[in-house]
């Protein structure tokens, strides 16, 4: 198995596939558990997981899409820093804030959908160089830098809650 998975804590992917399914006796992704892994394009996580943490995606080189269940209601920071292809993700509706560079450099980030909920988004998009319009929702109270070094993006629809 390519997965060090301890009380339901995914603590390390040791594998070398492209495609990744999470077990389903995932609950939590650890700390760096994916990071700076090399070969891994596409990721599913299960609905079993209510938590990933700090950097546990970051500089994933190749990863391109990650299917993230509503289930997650807290993310760490700068999960996917460093993601440079990623294109896809989507943002889990039960989240209340994104955490501080959670998407910083993914360059091939083009659009994100932002549900209604989140709340705050403190530099979230930092160096997302390819994002090109973004629809901040109802109740999202704060943007602090979030969108410093965002060089293509043309249209921002802003809330009246910001």
């Amino acid at each position: 198995m390519n997965f060090d998975i301890v009380d339901g804590i995914l603590k390390k992917y040791t594998g070398n596939s492209e495609n990744v399914i999470i077990p389903n006796s995932v609950s939590c992704i650890s700390n760096k558990a994916f990071a700076n892994c090399k070969t891994v394009k596409r990721i599913i996580v299960p609905e079993m997981v209510k938590e990933i943490k700090d950097e546990a995606f970051a500089d994933c080189s190749m990863l391109e899409s990650i299917l993230l269940p509503n289930s997650i209601t807290k993310i760490g920071k700068s999960i996917f820093d460093g993601c440079e292809k990623l294109v896809y993700v989507n943002i889990p509706s039960e989240l209340k804030s994104l955490s501080c560079g959670i998407f910083g450099d993914c360059k091939s980030l083009r659009e994100i959908i932002i549900p209604e909920g989140i709340t705050d988004m403190e530099c979230a998009f930092v160096g997302c160089s390819s994002i090109t319009n973004i629809k901040i929702p109802q109740g999202v109270t704060n943007i602090f830098e979030s969108f410093w070094g965002c060089t293509s993006l043309k249209k921002v629809e802003l809330s009246d809650t910001i």
